[in-house]
């Protein structure tokens, strides 16, 4: 039995929490990274660095192995949300059983616990010959636009994959994300005096107010489908006809087939605009598919769900709207599942948490669920 040191684990927390590394801080993010790459610099680990951007970190790939394909693939992200300075303003801290700090839970705590049970594990000869790698991404929080081909290259070597996103209400895992679009739509129309002349104006505010009556009616809330007017912008005065305007949208999805709703809403829309001569300009798209479940994915929850039983953890699953590197994944039919990392909570704000007491039993899920997969793949 491994022996979990959760005094080191939260010394290590504290140094990593206390390191700025929003994905546009190169240098923070890197930090992060080396922070990793020391953990692992010794025999029988193999560490991969790629910089799919120069203007951004490292994505770094963790193995026990040299072959090019992996049993297990354990996602995590080494960016936050937080801008550079926040460190400082708000450190860690643990007050009332409770870890605070930039980045607690979202997801320097699921990185770090993914890294100490597989490191745990190789320490006590019972991960190999289990293939395992432990995959960071330096931009998940911005999208992942420019290390998506990494992460769905790695999804096709891998057999299954677990993200240590944190678990989440009532230690709640999660088994479906939303899809997520992202769309900004401009429109030009013709200024006109709006006392003396207001005939020979084409108004691009009141044609986008229609376009955002129609886009919102498109909601379907029991089918998981929801369109959110983000931001709106345009005008030059009150007494001018609006010229311009422009707006951006949120898409969330449960199905990729609903995005078809969305486009030919968007093709009746322009139809619309051309015919009160405002012109349209449409940018954007799906950002990240929707992570569902599949069969193999059932199969996969059942072992999970047989493991937390016999650790008197029974399993919780639920569905979350918002998205993680795991929707990548899971679109290409590699079994998913996700909120492996210790709970928490409030994530993106200043009030974000980490529940203290909840970190050696996630860790002790994830050894376990890896020792199942180790015997289910290789009898052992």
């Amino acid at each position: 039995m491994i022996k979990f040191d959760l005094e080191k684990y939260l010394s290590d927390l504290e140094y990593l929490v206390n390191i700025d590394s929003n994905a546009s801080d190169k240098q923070g993010v890197e930090k992060i990274a080396t922070f990793f790459k020391q953990k692992f610099s010794k025999d029988g680990w193999f560490i991969k660095e790629y910089y799919a951007n120069l203007l951004l970190g490292p994505c770094v790939e963790i193995s026990n192995t040299q072959d090019d394909q992996y049993d297990l693939l354990l996602l995590g992200h080494m960016d936050t949300v937080f801008e550079v300075g926040t460190a400082a303003q708000r450190p860690f801290k643990i007050l009332g059983g409770r870890a605070y700090g930039p980045g607690v839970t979202d997801m320097k705590s699921g990185d770090l616990m993914g890294a100490y049970v597989i490191e745990g594990m190789a320490n006590q000869q019972i991960l190999a010959p289990l293939k395992v790698c432990l995959a960071l991404n330096p931009e998940e929080e911005k999208g992942s636009k420019f290390v998506r081909k990494w992460l769905e290259d790695l999804a096709r070597k891998s057999k299954y994959v677990i993200v240590l996103e944190h678990a989440r209400g009532a230690n709640e895992h999660v088994q479906e994300r939303k899809g997520l679009g992202r769309y900004t739509f401009k429109f030009q129309g013709i200024a006109a005096h709006a006392g003396n002349n207001p005939e020979l104006g084409r108004s691009a505010i009141t044609e986008m107010a229609y376009w955002i009556g129609k886009l919102t009616d498109l909601t379907d809330l029991p089918e998981g489908f929801t369109i959110n007017i983000g931001t709106v912008a345009g005008g030059e005065a009150a007494n001018i006809v609006a010229s311009e305007a422009n707006m951006v949208v949120d898409l969330r999805l449960v199905r990729l087939e609903q995005e078809k709703k969305f486009n030919d809403c968007i093709i009746r829309l322009k139809e619309h605009a051309k015919a009160k001569e405002v012109k349209i300009e449409v940018s954007g798209g799906i950002t990240r598919p929707p992570m569902f479940v599949t069969l193999k994915t059932e199969e996969f929850m059942t072992l999970v769900n047989s493991v937390s039983e016999n650790l008197a953890m029974p399993c919780k699953w639920c569905k979350a709207g918002g998205g993680s590197d795991g929707n990548f994944s899971a679109a290409l039919g590699i079994p998913t599942i996700d909120g492996f990392g210790p709970l928490g909570g409030s994530a993106h704000t200043d009030k974000e948490y980490l529940e203290v007491e909840a970190i050696e039993p996630a860790a002790k899920l994830l050894l376990e669920i890896i020792k199942t997969l180790r015997q289910k793949l290789y009898n052992l």
